[in-house]
């Protein structure tokens, strides 16, 4: 199916289910890694939603603790569930990319476990698709441990390679924001039509994780659509943790050895496929040295020599081109 083939297809959809938006299935896939209580508090959120025409596929990315057992044993008796317990661990974008391919509904909410959705959340996402243009639809995020929000607009900064979000660690309350705000990607959740997810061949898996949402959500714009964060709905974010309470090393993100040279690898990979040529120079010349030095001095200063060596390790690999994330297994 083209893409111009699949805007007539959404347009069907709409006009066919806008008299009754209660009819649309909405699957949700929640991947999750020894998560078990987050992932049951989160499924609980989901399934108190008002909308009750639900698809929900949990894929456990082979958990060492008890979250598969807890899914299957609490769950069991509600036919909406579905539980998948990949052979090995995946990795997320593999991990998505196996919940897509499970998908039975409309839409696809993609929501990571370490999440409380509010009970219009899905609601509200699935009446911003009745705008034709729209790819992709999230909730505004925040961060349980301070009130403070995730983003109100997420992009990067195709010369530098930095994220740049919206009101970042501003308060929700201060802020008070309301409506539709413009975004190209959404970290930590994010709706979208299933055949789209599916037209754009999904998560890359050479990210192993780390930018693969990032990667997604410029596909979508690439594709011809726009992404939105409808801020009159949030979703609290469980799993943020503040520089203060993680330390520095958490805090940049990079807190074991394969989560540290993957950060650092698929910061090239992305730049590589979506910075302009001018932007790609800057970012090899200049950038991508001081952020190797940065990282690296950071995390020699907190004494962990193996994270400056991850480090170096995926910057290397990032330059010359090797996205097996198999091929680092330090840490």
């Amino acid at each position: 199916m083209s893409l111009a083939d699949y805007r007539i297809f959404q347009s069907i959809i709409i006009m066919n289910s806008n008299a009754n938006p209660k009819s649309q299935l909405v699957s949700i896939v929640i991947p999750t890694y020894n998560r078990a209580e987050e992932v049951s508090n989160c499924l609980n959120s989901v399934l108190n939603s008002s909308h009750q025409n639900l698809d929900v596929v949990v894929v456990d990315d082979a958990s060492s603790d008890n979250t598969y057992e807890l899914l299957t044993n609490k769950y069991k008796d509600d036919k909406r569930i579905r539980v998948h317990r990949n052979p090995t661990n995946l990795l997320p974008a593999v991990t998505r990319n196996v919940g897509l391919s499970m998908a039975h509904g409309e839409y696809t909410l993609f929501l990571d476990s370490d999440n409380i959705v509010e009970p219009d959340l899905i609601t509200k996402l699935l009446e911003i698709f009745a705008d034709p243009s729209v790819g992709l639809a999230t909730a505004l995020s925040i961060q349980s441990t301070n009130n403070t929000i995730w983003t109100l607009g997420a992009s990067i900064n195709l010369l530098t390679s930095r994220p740049c979000n919206l009101h970042e660690g501003s308060s929700f309350n201060e802020i008070g924001a309301t409506g539709l705000y413009p975004t190209i990607y959404s970290p930590n959740l994010f709706m979208v039509p299933t055949k789209l997810a599916r037209q754009i061949g999904g998560f890359d898996e050479g990210y192993g994780f780390i930018y693969e949402e990032t990667d997604f959500g410029y596909k979508i714009a690439k594709a011809g659509y726009k992404g939105v964060i409808c801020a009159d709905v949030t979703t609290l974010h469980v799993g943020h943790l503040t520089e203060k309470e993680a330390g520095k090393l958490r805090a940049l993100g990079v807190e074991s050895p394969r989560r540290t040279y993957c950060f650092a690898r698929n910061r090239t990979k992305f730049m590589r496929r979506w910075a302009p040529w001018w932007g790609l120079i800057s970012y090899h010349l200049f950038f991508l040295p001081l952020f190797t030095l940065y990282y690296t001095y950071t995390a020699l200063k907190n004494r962990r020599p193996d994270i400056a060596k991850a480090y170096i390790a995926g910057s290397f690999a990032g330059l010359i081109g090797i996205y097996k994330t198999k091929l680092y297994e330090a840490g």
